[in-house]
């Protein structure tokens, strides 16, 4: 009988380890909560993404009508002139912006025919450890799934839904939120599919267009900012800091329609612990970091052979690997925080202003 793994959570960084996982002979499973048609965020994919997907889907999923190639990035970040990232001389040379969820409904597929099995609409009622294995009873549309995996794998995102009921706890850095406006309007700054990035006084901004003539702005600043009252109130507050910006304003319009506002967290954090008795966390459930990176997605993807390599050699018999696993993600969230500290010490245009001293004065 195969060894099998129980994945949380069908979201890039679950749905990669699986299709890693599954060409091994394993026995996977992944369950996902939704089915892949609600409003999903993040979607840019920058060359180092690109270069891992193609590793793992040969069929590359990118190469249809609903996601848009980019050029790069401008960023207004420091200066009032722009800092340009041109992917042009990347060895894949060109970045994409997704539409999601139309590219996590691709991968499941993609992950399917590697081998995988996909549960959608689906729920973890209980997992019981039993030293070796779980007992684990899922809930789906066609009813109760009983599992032994060996091995339960958390992907579930920023929630670590799984490992938070393991004990584990989210370690947050800060307190940013996202405040998003998906829309329909092409515009000039359509034009390669370039991202823009503006810093203002209480926060930061985020614009990319995407397929089918929509586009996606993100006003990034933390939760003490935030206006208190209803949709109006955010709406207004949204449209005004909006008429601060010079480049992000001046390149959009019809300000707030289709879905209207979406406030998410976009904070950078971690887990107190990324694994235990069989069980780990990878993706953005195991370290988050900030949108600034626009590697949430890259990270989830790039990272899925290192994870495979961890849970093949767990389930082999190395007794010490998952805690050299959770040593080596809490160093890398420790490596990551210098990095982001750096970025944000290049802008010193409000030296005074709250958003900045907080980022610029952490340790």
């Amino acid at each position: 009988m195969k060894d099998s793994v129980l994945i949380i959570g069908g979201g890039p960084a679950g749905l990669a380890l699986a299709i890693v996982l599954s060409r091994t002979g394993l026995d996977v499973w992944v369950t996902e909560l939704s089915n892949y048609t609600q409003l999903r965020i993040g979607e840019h994919l920058p060359p180092s993404g690109v270069q891992a997907l193609n590793m793992l889907v040969p069929n590359n999923l990118l190469f249809n009508e609903n996601h848009l190639n980019s050029s790069g990035v401008d960023a207004y970040w420091g200066h009032l002139a722009p800092n340009r990232m041109d992917y042009l001389f990347h060895p894949i040379g060109v970045g994409v912006n997704l539409s999601r969820p139309a590219f996590d409904r691709d991968l499941a597929l993609g992950c399917r025919e590697a081998g995988a099995n996909i549960v959608l609409s689906t729920v973890l009622l209980s997992a019981e450890w039993k030293r070796t294995y779980w007992l684990a009873t899922l809930k789906s549309l066609s009813g109760i799934i009983d599992l032994h995996p060996k091995l339960i794998v958390d992907a579930t995102g920023r929630c670590a839904r799984f490992a938070r009921i393991q004990g584990a706890n989210v370690k947050a850095d800060d307190q940013q939120f996202a405040v998003i406006n998906m829309r329909t309007n092409r515009n000039e700054f359509a034009d390669g599919g370039r991202v823009l990035i503006e810093a203002t006084e209480n926060g930061w901004w985020y614009r990319a267009p995407l397929a089918s003539d929509r586009s996606v702005t993100m006003y990034m600043t933390d939760a003490d900012m935030l206006p208190r009252g209803g949709k109006a109130t955010l709406h207004a507050w949204w449209i005004n800091q909006l008429h601060k910006t010079n480049y992000v304003g001046a390149n959009t319009t019809n300000c707030v329609s289709g879905r209207g506002l979406v406030v998410r967290c976009a904070r950078s954090q971690r887990l107190s612990y990324a694994s235990g008795n069989g069980w780990l966390a990878v993706g953005d459930a195991a370290i988050a970091l900030d949108p600034l990176a626009s590697r949430g997605i890259s990270k989830g993807l790039e990272e899925a052979w290192h994870s495979a390599d961890i849970v093949l050699r767990y389930l082999s018999g190395s007794a010490n690997v998952l805690h050299e696993y959770a040593d080596k993600v809490i160093q890398s969230y420790s490596e990551y925080k210098k990095l982001r500290h750096s970025y944000y010490l290049t802008e010193t245009r409000w030296p005074i202003a709250k958003f900045w001293r907080r980022r610029q004065y952490q340790t």
